[in-house]
């Protein structure tokens, strides 16, 4: 398929996709499964479930590998545009990503959730009492050290798993954030290797 043939003008940091993401896709189902933007450099879009699960199990052919430092346009990772660091373990391959993996699962396993339950009815708390008198919440964007408690589940426990307290929780992340905030940068124009450098997303 040529790229003139499959453009789509395809932009998952516009406003338009934060307001019509659902309609974006289904219109990217219909009329071009596979699509080619020229945004961010330029990358493959796959919005049908079978091109998502295909893409997802062949590591070989759709690579998340990210080089730092950079050695080379096919190799930058999943995040587009592509920022200075690299998301572990999601930007790595196998047999790299095992390894990580394998570290995490313990962490996620039933038991261990079952165990932060406490610390998750605590932060719970915390959120509400301090919007409860305005009588509404937005989880969506309420701030919580300075994150919203949806995009960051975990928020609650990095701080007591540092013995830090909720009220110095704040300060804790915004230190995070820092450090690892990307810079975002419009990169030069790519051309990456077809089918390597590709924003999937389910339907």
């Amino acid at each position: 398929m040529a790229k003139h043939d499959a453009t789509f003008n395809f932009d998952h940091h516009s406003p338009e996709y934060a307001k019509k993401a659902a309609d974006i896709y289904k219109e990217l189902r219909n009329k071009c499964p596979v699509a080619w933007t020229e945004k961010h450099g330029g990358f493959w879009v796959v919005s049908r479930y079978e091109d998502v699960a295909k893409v997802s199990h062949d590591d070989a052919t759709f690579s998340s590998r990210h080089d730092l430092p950079p050695a080379g346009t096919a190799f930058s990772g999943i995040t587009i545009p592509s920022g200075p660091n690299r998301a572990t373990p999601i930007e790595m391959d196998p047999p790299e990503f095992f390894e990580y993996r394998r570290m995490l699962n313990r962490r996620f396993a039933p038991e261990a959730i079952e165990a932060l339950k406490p610390r998750m009815v605590e932060f719970t708390g915390y959120c509400i009492d301090r919007c409860i008198e305005s009588g509404k919440i937005d989880f969506a964007c309420f701030p919580v050290h300075g994150l919203s408690p949806c995009a960051r589940p975990l928020a609650p426990v990095e701080p007591k798993a540092l013995a830090v307290s909720l009220d110095h929780g704040r300060q804790l992340h915004q230190y995070h954030g820092e450090a690892t905030r990307p810079h975002r940068v419009e990169p030069e124009p790519q051309h990456p290797v077809d089918g390597v450098q590709a924003q999937t997303a389910a339907p």
